[in-house]
């Protein structure tokens, strides 16, 4: 799992990037070897004024081919992260729970017509 973190109109301290390296490896820790890449864009849209103005986004790339995008915005920067990896890590859980439920069958016999089925659920 590659992970790569862009910020745009901000800086980022050592320690931030540090805490949002560790909260994407908390995240997806279960899940890594489904995952290719992870690309997060830290970005304060309206620059110093203030307000619900720091967005995060999120793009993560399966190694079955698929994408996800999503997209956060808070006030605080690391609550915009946390939202936004939350939700990611859920998602993406649930895609790969989806493509796992399909039924898998065996067939016991030479035909296929005249074979018994014997279920396998993975």
């Amino acid at each position: 799992m590659k992970l790569a973190i862009k910020a745009r109109n901000l800086t980022l301290s050592p320690s931030e990037s540090e805490r949002i390296k560790r909260r994407v490896h908390y995240c997806f820790f279960r899940i890594k070897h489904h995952i290719r890449d992870i690309s997060l864009t830290l970005e304060d849209i309206n620059g110093p004024k203030g307000g619900r103005d720091k967005e995060c986004r999120i793009n993560v790339s399966l190694n079955s081919g698929k994408t996800l995008f999503l997209s956060e915005k808070q006030a605080e920067l690391g609550h915009a992260a946390d939202k936004v990896l939350q939700r990611a890590s859920f998602n993406v859980q649930k895609r790969l729970k989806r493509t796992s439920k399909h039924k898998h069958f065996a067939y016991e016999g030479t035909e296929k017509e005249n074979a018994t089925y014997l279920y396998a659920n993975r």
